[in-house]
């Protein structure tokens, strides 16, 4: 779901978001970087959007995951996506053990999802619980 933005419509017709993902999850930034590619200028305005009946914690862990799916599959595919997660896991391939991230992340994903449902969840376990997602992704891959 992409909100509030205006394009010209030639230049959207031109790019065109990839219809090949089907499920929830990166179609936004796979077009963003399009833009960006064509040095199409944005101007990113303060217009807040407001959400009218929030998701559970489970849905919101399940799009993430399909989120994650498809940034793996796009990697995999060798389409140029930049993403702060992905360069944390590339860090992380090249300064400590991917193996080691896995374990304990698979070890605690019960009790980091804990985490994320309490009242007020912090963002850093969300952070780890989206690497620890995205390194199970990439060893079966």
């Amino acid at each position: 779901m992409t909100n509030n933005f205006l394009i010209p419509k030639a230049i959207f017709l031109d790019i065109l978001f990839d219809e090949t993902l089907r499920q929830y999850g990166h179609e936004d930034t796979l077009f963003g970087m399009e833009l960006a590619r064509r040095n199409v200028p944005i101007l990113h305005i303060d217009n807040p959007l407001e959400h009218d009946g929030l998701e559970t914690v489970a849905v919101f862990l399940h799009k993430t995951e399909q989120g994650i799916e498809n940034l793996v599959r796009l990697k995999l595919e060798g389409k140029n996506i930049e993403t702060k997660l992905l360069t944390t896991y590339e860090l992380c391939q090249k300064w400590c053990s991917v193996r080691l991230l896995r374990w304990v992340f698979n070890l605690s994903k019960t009790l980091i999802i804990s985490k994320l449902k309490a009242d007020t969840p912090n963002l850093r376990w969300f952070d780890f619980y989206k690497l620890g997602i995205l390194a199970n992704h990439f060893s079966t891959k």
